[in-house]
C-alpha cells in the first residue's frame, strides 16, 4: 500500500513537471513567433476569438437564446432597459445625495474645477520621464520640455 502511494506521488510529480515543460515551450514559441504574421499567431488569435465569443445567453424569461440575432437583441434589451431605468432614478438619487454629508466644500470644489495655471502645467511636464507618455498627438514630454 505504501509503495502504491509512493508511485502515485511520483506519477503526480512527473505529470506536474510535464505540464510546466509544455507551458514553457508554448511560452517560448509565443515569444519567438507570437507577434509575427505566422500560422501560429493566426491559430492563437482564432482560439482567443472562439473562446471569447458569446454562443448562448439567457433572456429575461430565463430561456436560452443561441442564434446571433437573438443574442444581440437580448443584450440590447438588457442595456437599453438598464439605462432607461436610470432616468427614473434621478430624483431618488438626488434625495439620497441631499441627505449625505458633503465632504468637498464649495471652496475645495472651486479649486478643483478652476483651469490649470501655466506653472502647474510646467511643473507636471517636468516631472514626467522624457521619453514616456506620448500624448494623442504622439509627442513625448521631451519635445515640450525642450521647445
Amino acid at each position: 500500500m505504501v509503495e502504491i502511494e509512493r508511485i502515485e506521488n511520483v506519477l503526480e510529480d512527473l505529470s506536474s513537471k510535464e505540464e510546466v515543460m509544455w507551458k514553457q515551450q508554448a511560452k517560448a514559441l509565443w515569444l519567438a513567433e507570437g507577434d509575427r504574421n505566422t500560422s501560429f499567431s493566426h491559430v492563437k488569435a482564432n482560439e482567443r476569438r472562439l473562446h471569447k465569443e458569446i454562443r448562448k445567453i439567457k433572456n429575461t424569461q430565463g430561456q436560452d437564446v443561441d442564434d446571433s440575432e437573438g443574442i444581440h437583441k437580448v443584450i440590447m434589451d438588457y442595456f437599453g432597459s438598464l439605462f432607461n431605468s436610470m432616468r427614473h432614478r434621478k430624483e431618488s438619487m438626488e434625495r439620497v445625495l441631499a441627505s449625505m454629508e458633503k465632504r468637498v466644500t464649495e471652496v475645495m470644489n472651486d479649486g478643483l474645477i478652476r483651469p490649470f495655471t501655466l506653472n502647474e502645467i510646467t511643473r507636471a511636464l517636468h516631472q514626467m520621464h522624457l521619453l514616456k507618455y506620448p500624448g494623442p498627438d504622439g509627442m513625448s514630454p521631451i519635445f515640450f520640455q525642450k521647445y
